[in-house]
């Protein structure tokens, strides 16, 4: 009874560690695509702004 209780104590703490993991990892990537589409954002508007006053 101990070692399969001691079992699934470890098997869900390496659940719990891979589950953190992905959660940074999802983080990571949804602040890549975010800082992404905010230089892309920033990018378009300059050279919208640039074409304006330029005409």
């Amino acid at each position: 009874m101990y070692q399969e209780e001691g079992e699934e104590v470890m098997e869900e703490g390496k659940a719990s560690k891979t589950t953190h993991k992905i959660q940074i990892v999802n983080l990571w990537k949804t602040i890549n695509l975010n800082y992404s589409l905010i230089i892309f954002f920033i990018t378009h508007t300059e050279k919208a702004t640039k074409s304006h006053f330029s005409v």
